[in-house]
């Protein structure tokens, strides 16, 4: 447990003699990697109607559950192929510093479906990912 303790130490030598000394040691608790973000969620930002419509960005938000990360890092993938041949490599798109909660993937992908995640890092480790969200565009 964390905490400031006295250790005693007593050494004998071969003749009897014994001398003692007294240590105070602060332990402190272990450093862990953080709780990762939650209910992440995604929306298409556009301008303009119909043949005029352009997407300016996808709005990402998420719920910060730690108060120890560094920072979150944002991945997005492009989903590819159909049915039971979908595949979908992710790549980090940024970096986000600690307590952010949104993220604004601008300029927005072209067209296609994306799929992103987010999770919390710091010194110790990476959080999981939070849910994945699908965003079409």
């Amino acid at each position: 447990d964390a905490g400031t303790y006295t250790v005693g130490l007593t050494v004998t030598d071969n003749n009897s003699s014994n001398d003692s000394v007294s240590q105070t040691v602060s332990v402190s608790a272990p450093s862990l990697a953080p709780d990762a973000p939650t209910n992440l969620t995604a929306s298409v930002q556009t301008t303009g109607k119909g043949k005029n419509k352009v997407v300016t960005a996808i709005q990402l938000n998420w719920s910060d559950n730690s108060n120890n990360e560094d920072s979150f890092v944002i991945e997005r993938c492009e989903e590819t192929g159909k049915g039971q041949n979908k595949a979908c490599n992710f790549s980090v798109v940024a970096s986000v510093d600690a307590d952010t909660t949104g993220f604004s993937d601008s300029p927005g992908p072209v067209s296609g479906t994306y799929i992103y995640r987010v999770k919390a890092k710091n010194e110790e480790g990476d959080s999981a990912f939070t849910n994945t969200t699908k965003v079409r565009i």
